[in-house]
């Protein structure tokens, strides 16, 4: 994500309002008056727009899915995308509603599991001053400001879920909209940490996929497996390990030894190398799990690697590090059921 230098961001109904209202339409031979183009930022992203839907309600675009006029901004999009105005109110980024004395802000993650940098950019700018966007471990999140009114990132967060909804990309896949969105309101004029925004209908969480190893075939393997953790664990501190070179250069030679024997299984590979003492990556693999497990670390301080000393809490964790590293390397864990994501039960 990118700060950008000047600030855009839209903090409630009534700056969305005042900047639609302010703004004039980009007209040129590519935008006629009655496409009522109106950047709300800087004039040379006219993608970034608000749209007056009516008096009550106004959209913020970022030139993405949804928006009818993107393909006057890429020329890589089809004329023929022609969303229905309800499709528009459905994907659109962000949307400002008012409704009496209260004002609310729906918020869209992108259509698609792929990563949408350019909308996550977005966010970060345009959001009120009292939300903030997170990305942390590949998910979305939308954070409110924190109790004492001082960050935006450390109050209460929730989930910005990816939709799969895309009628424009995949018409006969996609007919209704999953509403997979956050919304938020407030009464307005109230502002700050003491009158905090409220999430309303639907939040989400997140559910990773369970997996399952397999015993059976992990049984086989374990003679080997375990014999060459012991040699792993009584040989280790005898290699240069501190030295960030040699870590490198082992990897680096390993990670190529692999590339060249794609042909066998990893599964194989990996075998082979366990149970031949005078194999030529044996040492090699070694170093590739010590260099991923707690048995070095990284001194911030001298900017260099030390060695662990060993205590029982470090010989469980490397333990447990050295089950999950086999299991990985070998295939022995298979997905039972995928990660997916879910309404929050309340």
């Amino acid at each position: 994500m990118v700060h950008r230098y000047t600030d855009w961001k839209i903090n409630s109904f009534a700056e969305a309002e005042e900047r639609y209202n302010k703004t004039k339409p980009v007209i040129s031979k590519n935008h006629t008056k009655e496409q009522d183009i109106r950047p709300y930022g800087a004039r040379s992203r006219k993608w970034e727009r608000i749209q007056k839907v009516n008096a009550n309600c106004y959209i913020i675009w970022d030139g993405n899915e949804g928006d009818p006029y993107r393909h006057l901004y890429w020329s890589w999009y089809s004329t023929l995308e022609n969303p229905t105005p309800k499709q528009q109110m459905e994907l659109a980024p962000i949307v400002w509603k008012r409704k009496g004395n209260m004002e609310s802000i729906r918020i869209r993650n992108g259509s698609g599991d792929h990563a949408h940098v350019s909308r996550y950019t977005f966010l970060e700018n345009t959001l009120p001053y009292t939300m903030g966007f997170l990305v942390d471990n590949g998910k979305q999140y939308v954070s409110l400001l924190s109790p004492d009114g001082t960050n935006r990132w450390q109050g209460l967060k929730y989930l910005l879920p990816k939709s799969m909804y895309n009628p424009m990309r995949y018409p006969t896949l996609h007919t209704k909209d999953d509403e997979k969105y956050l919304t938020f309101e407030r009464k307005i004029g109230e502002r700050g940490a003491e009158h905090p925004w409220q999430v309303v209908g639907a939040t989400w969480e997140y559910i990773g996929a369970k997996t399952k190893v397999d015993k059976r075939g992990k049984a086989d393997i374990k003679p080997h497996t375990d014999k060459f953790y012991e040699w792993i664990t009584t040989m280790y501190r005898m290699l240069p390990l501190t030295d960030e070179q040699y870590r490198s250069k082992m990897r680096n030679e390993f990670y190529q030894w692999s590339r060249d024997h794609e042909a066998i299984q990893p599964y194989q590979a990996y075998m082979e190398i366990m149970r031949d003492e005078e194999h030529p990556m044996r040492l090699h693999l070694a170093v590739d799990f010590v260099t991923e497990c707690n048995l070095t670390t990284y001194d911030w301080q001298t900017s260099s690697y030390k060695l662990v000393d060993d205590d029982s809490d470090i010989d469980k964790q490397v333990r447990a590090q050295w089950n999950r590293y086999i299991n990985k390397q070998l295939g022995l864990v298979k997905k039972v059921s995928p990660e997916k994501v879910e309404r929050k039960k309340r």
